[in-house]
């Protein structure tokens, strides 16, 4: 690997102050040298990542490589969202790599419980009184602290395993708040990391919780495939058709687009600058458009249009920014997690198969990637630690 980190530095430094390149940005040449700067960084630090795990290295090198791509080939409409959204990249991975540097420990995580709970109680605060207080910003449905239920609730999700085993009186509060925010995949992520840690620390709870999860999907299937009268049997928001028929389209619309371009994908950047393009007779997949043209509210000449800025699958939205590789290497990460599983890692273990169950169907926000690359970093340290 030694040899391999010398070849890739001389190669680098070979390269420094010989790059240039200026297309359609219109931007001067040292925006082309910037982004080779950061292009170096970040392959670098890719080669220190491998040494921690060789699959979150590989997920680096390959950010790193659309990144620089992106910009060569102007792959993207916007050279303020490709620089965004790589810097936001590299501070998960550093985030990761200073979480193994420092050799972080399991206790730390229970510290999320206090966000956590700031924001159940402020989502039964809003649940009775909207108005209560003040300072937060009065919609018709509760937001939590991250102005949104669900995602809100995709935070709280994975804060599920650290409450069983700090107060697990919580856990029926928490689901209901689950409830009460009215989001399938967040709520179906809660379940199975809950599900995940009562097998290996108490079975009776893992068979309660199982056939609460049964009547979970139970009911999803039922309202989704057997209408009544031309509608479900339980047709409103937190079990009805639309959701289904939305996310449906998000999906299926998504895999066409990276169906045009499934190798190398379409570049980092790229997503919302094409698909704000697709009109709105043309986003049609399973029934259901995923942008639509509504003009309406005190915005409407700002924002006349609702379009789908991301297909609330981390998967393909990886795979559409850095082709099929993305996947492959997720799902070798995957692998490589539940394989290396020790019963002493069980907590950060069943928060990162929530985070894999939630990324099915649902984005992260980054609150979310702070659980996340924190728990990720947290369990590598302790399979070290434990052999």
């Amino acid at each position: 690997m030694d040899k391999i980190i010398n070849i890739i530095l001389i190669v680098l430094i070979s390269l420094n102050g010989v790059f240039f390149y200026k297309g359609y940005f219109d931007t001067p040449f040292r925006f082309s040298q910037y982004a080779f700067f950061i292009f170096s960084v970040g392959i670098l630090g890719s080669c220190l990542l491998y040494k921690k795990n060789k699959w979150i290295g590989l997920l680096s090198a390959l950010a790193s490589f659309g990144f620089f791509r992106s910009y060569a080939l102007q792959h993207t409409y916007s050279i303020e969202t490709l620089f965004q959204e790589f810097i936001g990249g590299a501070l998960i991975f550093l985030l990761y790599y200073i979480v193994r540097e420092l050799n972080i420990k399991e206790d730390k995580l229970k510290w999320i419980l206090i966000p956590a709970i700031l924001n159940i109680a402020l989502l039964w605060i809003q649940k009775f009184d909207m108005n209560l207080l003040n300072f937060i910003r009065v919609t018709p449905k509760v937001t939590g602290f991250l102005g949104n239920p669900s995602l809100t609730i995709a935070f709280l999700c994975l804060t599920t395993p650290i409450f069983i085993k700090y107060i697990p009186k919580m856990i029926p509060i928490l689901f209901l708040t689950g409830l009460m925010c009215e989001s399938r995949i967040p709520l179906l992520a809660l379940l199975v990391s809950m599900l995940v840690y009562y097998k290996f620390t108490n079975i009776k709870a893992f068979r309660v919780w199982g056939f609460v999860l049964c009547l979970f999907i139970g009911f999803l299937i039922f309202n989704l495939v057997i209408p009544l009268n031309g509608k479900c049997l339980l047709n409103n928001n937190l079990f009805g058709k639309a959701w289904f028929k939305e996310r449906l389209s998000m999906q299926v619309g998504a895999l066409d687009g990276i169906s045009k371009n499934p190798i190398l994908g379409w570049g980092l950047g790229s997503f919302i600058p094409i698909v704000s393009q697709i009109k709105e007779e043309d986003s049609y997949y399973c029934g259901q458009a995923f942008n639509s043209r509504v003009y309406s509210g005190a915005n409407k000449d700002k924002n006349p249009a609702i379009i789908m800025n991301h297909p609330h699958n981390e998967y393909l939205y990886g795979w559409w920014n850095f082709g099929i590789m993305w996947v492959v290497l997720l799902i070798f990460l995957i692998r490589d997690t539940i394989r290396k599983f020790k019963e002493e890692c069980i907590l950060s273990f069943s928060i990162l198969i929530g985070a894999f169950t939630l990324a099915l169907g649902y984005f992260f926000t980054y609150p979310v990637w702070m659980i996340v690359a924190l728990t990720l970093g947290i369990y590598h340290n302790m399979e070290v630690s434990h052999g």
